[in-house]
């Protein structure tokens, strides 16, 4: 019986030492304390570590102070890009996890909209891509626990002349199927130093639209994302002496000023990549537009609408007349249409830009359209779920004896495109 006892004070011994050493490494040695948060024992006796959603840690600075929870600094931080002529501004942005008791932990970062920038799970580091704008969630994870904040990223854009492309050309506005493809001027040339500060200087409130007003597009307008910039056209009686324009934007996150020398321009297009992210970053907010024009001693201006953006690309084609389009042979008139998710327009028809073909009807399920050739006397269905194959022509008179001349001249088309209905009297004239 005694030497059972006493091989029992000694196994009791060795386990108190290695438990009392195990606290010391722990919790009390001076080289721990600068290392921040270590790992703490349970208190189940066993002497090891709890995994999972118990594990305690201390702040290693002798108080051992359990760490419960985790925070993110700095809180809901707003980080600014600035874009000019295409070169892209920004100050990277570093998130820090603290604990309960203000130490930092060595927290796994992520963002769940990485379209806004890159952030470095390992350092925090978030740098901002100049995309979009918008407001994304970062989350910060460590030993169970997580604590979350927002990172908010606002776009100032400004842009003197046209924009220059990947390739390092000034965009002239077909190079994305842009203007060009509908009609209008090209971007306007840069500005110089001074004009440009007139330009964001006091203006001349037109006294009616009649001295200046939009003629396109209409206030009010709603935009789905994904479409082709609009071509801003305006009556003025300043159109002689007009020599610069300033096109500005702004939205909740985003802001666009674009500076071009424009003679006598009455129309000019919005800068394709800056209305990309605008629609993009749009957060359900009016998508102000200011147009002002100048002769180089006054500005008048501005003039202003109100748009909305809708949150989702248009998921249909858009087909549409257009007259002097670039995108024709010889200057003729054609049905473009606007493929979903697409910038540029393309030829409804192939084929049909040899001669004008611009009044046409599209059934509503997008699989039929007619159009008329520039006699109106004869016109032609097509199949627009085959690539605009070829249906039937419409020219002398029909096998019932009656006239094709202007038969589907702006008939009203039935949804599945099987047959339309027509006035005999020709819906143009009458």
């Amino acid at each position: 019986m005694a030497v059972m006892g006493w091989r029992g004070a000694v196994a009791a011994l060795v386990t108190f030492s290695a438990l009392s050493w195990g606290l010391m490494q722990a919790g009390c040695g001076d080289d721990n304390s600068a290392s921040g948060f270590v790992p703490q024992t349970d208190d189940g006796g066993d002497g090891g570590l709890v995994i999972g959603d118990e594990t305690q840690f201390t702040n290693g600075d002798g108080n051992n102070t359990p760490l419960t929870s985790i925070s993110i600094v700095p809180a809901n931080p707003v980080v600014t890009v600035s874009i000019d002529d295409g070169v892209v501004t920004t100050v990277p942005l570093t998130f820090t996890a603290l604990g309960n008791n203000g130490a930092s932990v060595a927290a796994s970062f992520s963002l769940d909209r990485g379209e806004l920038g890159n952030l470095d799970p390992a350092t925090g580091i978030f740098t901002a891509s100049g995309n979009v704008s918008g407001t994304g969630n970062v989350t910060a994870a460590f030993g169970g626990l997580t604590a979350t904040t927002t990172v908010t990223v606002q776009i100032s854009i400004s842009q003197n002349g046209a924009p220059v492309l990947d390739g390092g050309a000034p965009d002239a506005g077909n190079n994305l199927g842009g203007n060009n493809g509908v009609g209008g001027n090209d971007y306007g040339t840069p500005v110089d130093g001074p004009t440009k500060a007139l330009l964001l200087g006091p203006a001349t409130k037109p006294s009616s639209p009649a001295e200046l007003g939009f003629l396109y597009p209409y206030n009010s307008t709603v935009w789905p994302q994904g479409v082709l910039a609009p071509l801003l056209q305006w009556q003025t009686t300043h159109a002689s002496a007009t020599k610069y324009v300033r096109i500005h934007l702004q939205q909740k996150l985003f802001s666009f000023d674009g500076f071009y020398s424009a003679p006598m321009y009455v129309n000019h297009p919005v800068d394709q990549l800056g209305w990309k992210k605008a629609l993009l970053g749009n957060t359900g907010d009016p998508l102000h537009v200011d147009m002002y024009i100048s002769d180089g001693t006054t500005v008048w201006g501005p003039i202003s609408e109100d748009w909305s953006v809708a949150p989702g690309l248009l998921q249909g084609t858009v087909y549409y007349n257009s007259y002097n389009s670039r995108l024709t042979s010889s200057a003729n008139g054609a049905v473009l249409g606007i493929q979903p998710g697409s910038y540029a327009p393309s030829i409804a028809i192939p084929g049909t830009e040899t001669s004008c073909h611009v009044c046409h009807e599209v059934s509503s399920d997008g699989s039929t359209l007619i159009t008329e050739d520039s006699t109106y006397s004869n016109g032609a269905s097509y199949d627009l779920t085959k690539k605009g194959a070829l249906i039937a022509s419409y020219t002398g008179n029909a096998p019932d004896g009656t006239s094709n001349n202007r038969k589907f001249l702006w008939s009203g088309m039935y949804p599945d495109g099987t047959f339309a209905l027509s006035n005999s009297r020709h819906a143009r004239e009458r």
